[in-house]
């Protein structure tokens, strides 16, 4: 069986965020919509991400409770910008996460998207 393709969680935070736009909309809970995309889209980076960190024989802690952190810390090897955007999509599914009391709308869903998409693009042009 091959390995997962995390590129999948970033489809199906798009998939998610279009059905939003239907009428009527499928989800009982635009908020929990919205906080599924942005954590969607924020593992879809992570992980992409460590793979190329992997690829280039990048080392970053891969245990339990240190791997986020390390694989942003040591994203800025590969594409300032990029590791920038990374940055900002943990800050926000932690925020989703972990503060129910968050105010999470539309806008940050869609930009949550469009990080996770940037950083796609750049990796792909990164060579391994």
């Amino acid at each position: 069986m091959p390995d997962f393709d995390f590129r999948a969680y970033l489809e199906f935070a798009e998939d998610t965020w279009k059905a939003l736009g239907g009428d009527p909309c499928p989800f009982q809970n635009v908020e929990a919509a919205h906080r599924s995309i942005i954590s969607r889209a924020y593992y879809a980076s992570v992980h992409a991400v460590a793979g190329k960190l992997t690829a280039r024989n990048i080392s970053f802690n891969d245990r339990k409770g240190e791997f986020h952190g390390s694989v942003v810390d040591k994203s800025k090897r590969l594409h300032a910008a990029l590791s920038q955007r990374l940055s900002k999509l943990r800050q926000m599914r932690e925020r989703c996460d972990y503060n129910s009391s968050a105010i999470i709308v539309t806008e940050h869903a869609g930009a949550a998207i469009e990080d996770a998409k940037y950083i796609f693009r750049v990796l792909d042009t990164l060579r391994p």
